[in-house]
C-alpha cells in the first residue's frame, strides 16, 4: 500500500479531490434536509472515508484479480503486452577507465622507447668526450630534462665536464638533438645547457644559445641528426640513392598513339601533381 501510494501519489491526490467534492455535496443535502449542524458534519467525514476504503477496495481487486483477467484475455486475442527491454546486443558499453588506462600505457611505452633511443644516441656520441662517470651524469641529467614539464632548474653540482674537442656548436647539436624527439621548447633546451655545461656556454647568453641551436647544422663533431626518433623504415628509405628514381625516368617510354604534349603531361602527373586531377585538363585549348 505505501509503495503504491509513493509511486501513484498525484493520482490519490486527485480522487481525493474528488471524494472531498462529493462528501461536500452530500453534507450540503444533509443541511438542506434540515439536519443538524453536527449531523451534516458527521455525513461529510463518514462519506468521505467510505468512498476512500471503496476506491482502496477496488484498487487492490483490480491490481490482483482483474488485471491478470485482462492480461490472459488480451493474450489470447492476440495482444502481446509492451515491454521496454533494450536487447543487450544493442548496447554500447564503454569503459573509460580502461580505456584511459591502456591509452596512458601505450603512451608510456612510447615515451619509454623513445628514451631508450636517446640514451643510445648520447652513449654513442658522447663516450668520445666524456669520462665514465661524467658521461653517467649526462645521460641521468639528460633524461631528467627530457621528461621535464617546467623549466629546468639544475644546480652546479649538475654540472658535467666535456673535453675541450667540442665546441658550443656541438653542444647546441647535441642539446637540439635529444630535446627534439621530445617536443621540448628551445628556450628549455638553451637554459639546460647553460646549466649542464656552465664552462662551455660561460660567455654565451641564453638567448644566443636558443637562436644557434641549429646553426650550421652539418658542421662540428656533433651534427644535427633528424632520425634519432624516426621509425627504422623511414630511415632507410631517407637514405636510398637518388640513382633509382633518375633509371625509372630514364627507362619511360611514350605509348603508342600518344602525343609529345599528352607524354609530358603524363610525365608531369607522375612527377608530383596530384592524381584526382584530369589529363585533359591540363592540356590547352588550340
Amino acid at each position: 500500500m505505501k509503495k503504491q501510494l509513493s509511486e501513484n501519489w498525484q493520482l490519490w491526490i486527485l480522487m481525493g479531490s474528488v471524494f472531498l467534492a462529493l462528501a461536500a455535496g452530500a453534507r450540503k443535502i444533509a443541511l438542506e434536509l434540515e439536519w443538524s449542524e453536527f449531523n451534516a458534519n458527521i455525513i461529510f467525514i463518514v462519506s468521505f472515508i467510505a468512498m476512500y476504503i471503496i476506491y482502496i477496495v477496488f484498487h487492490e481487486l483490480s491490481v490482483k484479480i482483474f488485471q491478470p483477467m485482462f492480461e490472459m484475455l488480451f493474450k489470447r486475442m492476440g495482444f502481446k503486452p509492451r515491454t521496454d527491454e533494450v536487447n543487450n546486443k544493442d548496447l554500447i558499453v564503454i569503459d573509460y577507465a580502461s580505456t584511459r588506462e591502456k591509452k596512458k600505457r601505450k603512451q608510456d611505452e612510447r615515451i619509454m622507447a623513445l628514451e631508450s633511443k636517446v640514451v643510445e644516441y648520447i652513449g654513442k656520441i658522447m663516450s668520445q668526450y666524456t669520462a665514465g662517470q661524467e658521461l653517467s651524469k649526462l645521460i641521468d641529467r639528460s633524461c631528467e630534462f627530457i621528461h621535464m614539464k617546467l623549466v629546468p632548474d639544475f644546480q652546479e653540482s649538475d654540472a658535467v665536464t666535456v673535453s675541450d674537442e667540442l665546441s658550443t656548436t656541438d653542444l647546441m647539436h647535441y642539446g637540439w638533438n635529444i630535446a627534439k624527439p621530445f617536443g621540448k621548447p628551445c628556450g628549455h633546451t638553451a637554459l639546460f645547457l647553460k646549466q649542464i655545461f656552465p664552462v662551455a656556454f660561460r660567455n654565451t647568453e641564453v638567448y644566443t644559445i636558443e637562436k644557434k641551436l641549429r646553426h650550421n647544422p652539418m658542421q662540428g663533431r656533433i651534427k644535427i641528426d633528424k632520425t634519432i626518433a624516426m621509425p627504422k623504415a623511414n630511415i632507410e628509405s631517407q637514405h636510398q640513392p637518388e640513382v633509382e628514381k633518375s633509371v625509372y625516368k630514364a627507362k619511360r617510354v611514350k605509348p603508342k598513339g600518344m602525343t609529345a604534349q599528352e607524354a609530358a603531361i603524363a610525365d608531369m602527373l607522375e612527377d608530383g601533381y596530384p592524381d584526382v586531377c584530369d589529363l585533359n585538363d591540363l592540356m590547352l585549348e588550340k
